[in-house]
């Protein structure tokens, strides 16, 4: 027998019978929840609720409450709660059973979003940490690479071009600005800082990393591409150039034991609701699909969870530092896009990156390199790191201008107050002891309004760029500090002084 409730509760019982269980679990599927469920499923229930019951015992017996997924007849799935008690006769055999069981689909499902949930927002809380970390370091960080580029400049700006020495030098100054790169990149990851973001084609990008990569695979791997994309995106081509090269690489390493096939394409697609409801992080729309394959070892589901974690690695220790593929979802998610990761245990991997694309026209800029430019104005340079404060003097003594150095916020505005129309400029380190360059900068404008304010920054979290120019100062630089980025910064703060009357 059995009576459905209003609220969608089954209950059901049985007192006769030879297998009066798989009877009533029969009648539950088929007649109430119209499942096809063959009879094993069935007896491997009868044996969880039976299990752990002491030969010999009598009378009603402890109720279990059990939750199983079933097929429907449609092919969809449910889930149900069978709470049941079982009465045995004297002579230990099942003579009647009472139970209730409902469709509890949508609890499970609630509850598998919430954990959907808890894992998204720890992997934002990883985001975070390694964010905090990166924003900690780069300060330090860039005033030492500040130091090593900028010297090393002045010191090429001294050697004849076709000498060892030159050489040398230049080899310094291209791994000073790899690590430059390096710490842009681990900032970008954390979403700490901005990119320059110009419409690119991404065809271009993904032509020139196969080109490279062709000549530093082995020859065990085949390339099989299929790049139909010739559609824009925003961002910066040079950060998208990584991703690509990270998959690609991480591709070949995980067929260079046996080789294999590496397939990349590049398609456009118009994303609808229903894609992106199941694509967490993407809004309907025009993008370009990039998609890197390998046919190597591929990756357990608990690996496959953690691949963005900074700092996780399945590499060999001294063979990998585990950010490559937190960068890149960090410059993906920059880029207001997302990436997706698919793979099985000795089935390969694919990642799918979505770009959205650019819809309105763009006419590139044709960029011409021009002479440093110069001049010979008065400048205040302050920082609290004696070798930025030698090495700024020197620079822009070198291209013509009078440098009055200082290292602490507190002197450098004593000696504006004695001397306010002495100099033509104020540059400023934001982080500095005693007195910040922000709060700097507010004296300044209280004795002189009109004095021009540049803010050089290693990293700060007090205030960036946009925040900087709407209190009125005038250039943000972000450190380490090139010639050439100084140079032109300078003359158009101190040209366009010029033009709006407040100099000679």
């Amino acid at each position: 027998r059995c009576v459905v409730l209003p609220s969608g509760y089954l209950i059901f019982f049985k007192v006769s019978g030879s297998n009066p269980l798989l009877m009533v679990f029969q009648m539950v599927f088929q007649l109430f929840f119209y499942f096809s469920c063959k009879i094993q499923v069935i007896t491997d229930l009868i044996s969880v609720l039976t299990e752990d019951e002491a030969l010999g015992k009598t009378g009603r017996l402890k109720p279990k409450t059990l939750e199983i997924e079933a097929d429907c007849k449609n092919g969809s799935t449910k889930w149900l709660e069978i709470n049941a008690s079982l009465f045995r006769d004297p002579e230990t055999n099942i003579s009647r059973i009472i139970g209730v069981t409902r469709d509890i689909s949508e609890k499970k499902g609630l509850k598998k979003e919430k954990e959907k949930m808890v894992i998204q927002l720890q992997q934002a809380q990883k985001m975070e940490a390694i964010g905090t970390l990166a924003g900690g370091i780069a300060h330090d960080f860039n005033n030492i690479l500040s130091a090593i580029i900028g010297y090393t400049e002045l010191v090429l700006d001294e050697i004849k071009k076709d000498t060892l020495q030159y050489k040398n030098l230049q080899e310094i100054l291209v791994a000073g600005n790899r690590a430059k790169n390096l710490v842009q990149q681990i900032l970008m990851f954390s979403r700490q800082a901005d990119q320059e973001q110009i419409p690119f084609q991404v065809k271009l990008v993904v032509k020139e990393v196969l080109k490279m990569l062709r000549a530093s695979i082995p020859s065990t791997i085949e390339i099989d591409q299929s790049v139909k994309s010739n559609a824009l995106v925003m961002g910066d081509s040079t950060q998208v150039h990584q991703v690509i090269m990270n998959l690609c690489t991480n591709a070949a390493h995980a067929m260079a034991e046996n080789g294999g096939v590496l397939t990349v394409s590049l398609s456009d697609a118009e994303l609808d609701s229903e894609f992106c409801s199941n694509h967490p992080g993407l809004s309907p729309g025009q993008y370009i699909i990039l998609t890197v394959t390998d046919t190597g070892h591929g990756m357990s589901p608990d690996v496959l969870k953690q691949i963005f974690d900074p700092f996780f690695t399945t590499k060999e220790k001294g063979t990998g530092t585990g950010m490559g593929l937190s960068v890149v979802h960090g410059i993906v998610n920059s880029h207001q896009g997302k990436i997706f990761a698919y793979s099985e245990a000795g089935e390969g991997t694919s990642f799918r990156v979505f770009l959205p694309i650019v819809t309105r026209r763009f006419t590139p800029e044709n960029k011409i390199e021009k002479p440093i430019p110069t001049g010979t104005e008065r400048i205040l340079f302050i920082d609290d790191e004696r070798v930025i404060v030698n090495m700024g003097k020197q620079m822009l003594g070198s291209l013509g201008y009078d440098v009055v150095p200082r290292t602490n916020g507190v002197e450098a505005l004593d000696l504006f107050k004695a001397q306010i129309d002495l100099f033509d400029l104020v540059i400023t380190d934001m982080t500095m002891p005693h007195l910040t360059g922000d709060a700097l900068a507010r004296e300044l404008f209280k004795i002189r309004s009109d004095i021009p304010i540049i803010v050089c920054s290693g990293f700060s979290a007090r205030m960036d760029e946009k925040e900087a120019l709407a209190t009125g100062i005038q250039a943000f630089i972000t450190k380490p500090i090139l010639k050439r980025d100084l140079a032109e910064t300078v003359r158009a703060v101190l040209d366009k002084r010029k033009r709006t009357g407040g100099g000679d």
